[in-house]
């Protein structure tokens, strides 16, 4: 409850939106109405997790840690214990169902398969995150390889972001933008109705 009631007050987005079924592409803002960083976030077992790129993360640590002292929650980078790789192509959602015996998540919507957590990603094309230990994903990569997948580079995956208009603010760009500069309204990554949050008099 603490966590939520935090994160509703720092977040861009409605934490009442986030649920173990649902994530959300969000932004935390300075009180000058600029991103510091842009993540997924998500929930399980009672605890938030945002995912972003790990050069942010310290980032974004350090500025919610700002306002984390007048609450009861922790702040931990819980990287390198999960890391990540991307799904993508016109067969990804059938290679994952294959793969994990579940229907892969819609838009915007994630799905669980024992520590593996699978989130799909806003756009047209079929994109998939998924996030686990490294055992876990090196497991889920050799199932992947049998139903044909080829491993790119992460050019690929940033290409398709700039097709779905879907920007990630990094070191050198964050707080340099509003939410709407990136179009984080579009991805439904802005609420206008939930009230009081860090930057939201100028966003």
């Amino acid at each position: 409850i603490d966590s939520k009631k935090f994160l509703q007050g720092q977040l861009t987005c409605d934490m009442e939106s986030v649920t173990q079924q649902r994530g959300h592409f969000a932004a935390h803002c300075n009180r000058q109405g600029q991103v510091i960083a842009t993540f997924d976030i998500y929930l399980r077992d009672e605890a938030y997790y945002l995912h972003l790129p790990s050069l942010s993360a310290p980032i974004l640590q350090k500025a919610l840690q700002q306002y984390a002292k007048f609450s009861k929650v922790a702040i931990e980078l819980v990287s390198p214990d999960l890391i990540s790789i991307g799904v993508v192509g016109t067969d990804s959602a059938k290679a994952l169902r294959l793969c994990l015996g579940l229907e892969p998540p819609i838009e915007q919507q994630q799905s669980f398969h024992e520590e593996l957590y699978v989130h799909r990603v806003p756009g047209d094309v079929e994109r998939f995150v998924c996030t686990a230990s490294a055992p876990a994903l090196i497991n889920l990569w050799q199932e992947l390889i049998t139903h044909k997948a080829v491993p790119c580079s992460e050019s690929v995956w940033h290409w398709y972001d700039i097709q779905a208009f879907l920007v990630h603010i990094r070191p050198k760009t964050s707080a340099l933008y509003t939410p709407h500069a990136i179009a984080l309204p579009e991805h439904h990554g802005v609420s206008f109705t939930k009230g009081c949050y860090t930057g939201q008099e100028i966003v």
